[in-house]
């Protein structure tokens, strides 16, 4: 985030060389307050790094639910799938983060997967 805070004249959704934005990053680490202030100047929650994931999918699968929530609160998809056809919820059960998947559920009630299924036919299941 330091090499963004300068730079007036950079996009907001540049990717880095390893194709995250900036709010791919704030996701990432868990800095909610980075996320809120880089969505306050324009960052896109649509962003796609190189393999298709969105800043809720990298939110998620680090296990992030305060960003998670808020991210879809604004609009972004959890049904928003990377180039493989996986979809938030299939990337947080992977990682074993059971609390954001339960706590995406209570928002989107019942099941926010919309063919339940990943590019393997593997249904999220965080237990």
């Amino acid at each position: 985030m330091k090499f963004f805070r300068n730079k007036a004249e950079v996009a907001l959704d540049y990717a880095s060389s390893d194709g995250w934005a900036a709010i791919h990053r704030a996701c990432a680490e868990g800095k909610l307050d980075s996320a809120k202030k880089l969505y306050g100047k324009g960052a896109s929650l649509d962003v796609e790094d190189s393999q298709g994931r969105q800043p809720l999918f990298v939110a998620c699968g680090f296990g992030h639910l305060s960003i998670a929530k808020w991210l879809h609160s604004k609009g972004a998809s959890v049904y928003a799938a990377n180039f493989a056809g996986d979809q938030a919820l299939h990337n947080t059960c992977d990682f074993g983060h059971a609390a954001v998947v339960c706590g995406i559920r209570i928002q989107t009630a019942p099941c926010p997967l919309q063919s339940g299924r990943d590019s393997w036919a593997r249904i999220p299941n965080p237990v």
